[in-house]
């Protein structure tokens, strides 16, 4: 019986870092991948005490997801000569998972001069 040996990088820095699985299978799931982030696949065969050299690699690219962190740096500025108006900044967030496509802020009135109170 063939044993078929797949090698998926699985971190990279200063040195690639390899996630080896044996399987008796023609297919084999890779799981804990990073969203968004292209990865390289090769395989090969072990029989005996024998084996083949790795194949060409193959390429594949996980999903896009939600992002893991929210926007960072938020901060609110407000517009002088203009009293109804307030601009909101922020960066990115550092996991974005993949392309952003839109940003939804909200405001919340807490309370307005009037209505402060001295306890």
């Amino acid at each position: 019986m063939n044993c078929f040996c797949v090698r998926a990088p699985v971190c990279v820095c200063a040195c690639v870092c390899f996630q080896t699985a044996n399987t008796t299978n023609l297919s084999h799931m890779v799981t804990g991948l990073k969203p968004n982030t292209l990865y390289e696949f090769s395989v090969m065969v072990t029989k005996g005490r024998r084996t083949s050299t790795w194949s060409m690699t193959a390429q594949g690219t996980t999903f896009e997801t939600i992002p893991s962190s929210s926007p960072k740096d938020v901060t609110v500025v407000s517009k002088e000569l203009k009293p109804r108006t307030i601009i909101v900044n922020w960066q990115p967030p550092s996991e974005a998972n993949g392309k952003i496509t839109g940003e939804t802020t909200h405001c919340y009135q807490l309370y307005s001069e009037s209505e402060k109170q001295v306890v």
